[in-house]
């Protein structure tokens, strides 16, 4: 029998799904505000998201942005998919201007430090993420652009407990909430 984590992975292939979830950011904004990143919609559908702070590269103003996260060793990975589309979101852009952000979830807020995957590292990551969200393969397919990928630390390892002790435990890359 398949799981709801599954077969939303299953339809988040298809287009005018990831137009219906894209169009969802705001409710899926406001829902991991609320609930300190405890719960979302696309969360309660198996899907791994988490709130991602960044500064506007050109207006310097906070933005948060729901995005689906891997769990790796010492971090996360966030891949800038976009549902697929051509261009790369404007997160992305804003993380490589200014590496410093927050990620909220399970409770906690972390200020982390984001480092823009390429090359050797980017490939052995990539099966990893595409077995958290499969749609990943499908994003970057659809889209004719390498999906950029970000590793996201704790800014300041040990200072506060945060970002990995808000994660339920499991392996790095398992499907579902981080």
């Amino acid at each position: 029998m398949r799981t709801l984590a599954q077969l939303t992975a299953d339809l988040s292939h298809h287009g005018r799904v990831c137009e219906i979830a894209l169009r969802l950011t705001a409710v899926e904004r406001a829902a991991l505000r609320l609930s300190r990143g405890r719960w979302s919609v696309s969360g309660v559908l198996g899907v791994p998201l988490c709130l991602l702070r960044t500064r506007g590269a050109r207006s310097g103003r906070a933005r948060a942005v729901p995005v689906v996260c891997t769990r790796v060793a010492g971090g996360l990975l966030v891949l800038g998919s976009n549902g697929g589309r051509p261009e790369h979101p404007q997160w992305t852009h804003n993380l490589r201007c200014d590496p410093r952000a927050e990620v909220t979830f399970g409770g906690a807020t972390t200020p982390v430090r984001a480092e823009l995957l390429t090359g050797a590292e980017r490939a052995a990551l990539w099966p990893l993420a595409c077995a958290a969200w499969p749609p990943y393969e499908t994003y970057q397919r659809r889209s004719g652009r390498t999906l950029r990928m970000f590793r996201l630390r704790p800014a300041e390892p040990g200072a506060q407990p945060g970002l990995l002790q808000a994660w339920r435990p499991g392996r790095a890359g398992e499907r579902g909430s981080p």
